[in-house]
């Protein structure tokens, strides 16, 4: 059965988008490569 989770969050506009989009997929790529070397020993 899913869990419903609530939490208060704030939400603040970004500044520079492109260089926010860019972390995120810099930090995807960095946690997918982790963890295949975590799942190949």
């Amino acid at each position: 059965t899913p869990e419903y989770k609530y939490c208060a969050v704030n939400v603040e506009r970004i500044a520079d988008q492109r260089a926010a989009e860019q972390y995120v997929i810099d930090e995807y790529t960095r946690l997918k490569a982790r963890l295949r070397e975590s799942a190949m020993g």
